[in-house]
């Protein structure tokens, strides 16, 4: 491979690592970035901030944005965690147990 080639190759992925360290540094996203941060359509951002599902900034009544931590936070809320058949059968068996035992 050419030189040339070589090194036009390597200062594109630098640019894109570049790109990605600064988005990382930016507090607040807009409704584009926050959807494609999250891995969902903007139609289905739009339905939880109408429900309020997920916390949003709004700058004078028009364009929304979102804290990173806040959407961090969102994606690891327990209440959107899917637990495992272990976990699950782990529970119902301490609840069979617990029941066993308030009936003695």
């Amino acid at each position: 491979m050419d030189n040339e080639i070589l090194v036009e190759i390597i200062i594109k992925k630098l640019n894109a690592i570049h790109d990605l360290l600064l988005e990382r540094k930016k507090p607040f996203l807009d409704m584009d970035e926050a959807s494609q941060y999250l891995g969902i359509s903007k139609a289905t951002l739009y339905t939880y901030t109408s429900k309020n599902i997920i916390p949003y900034h709004k700058i004078r009544g028009r364009k929304i944005y979102f804290s990173l931590d806040d959407l961090d936070n969102f994606i690891l809320n327990n209440k959107n965690r899917i637990r495992s058949n272990d976990e699950i059968e782990m529970e119902a068996a301490t609840r069979i147990v617990t029941e066993k035992i308030r009936k003695l």
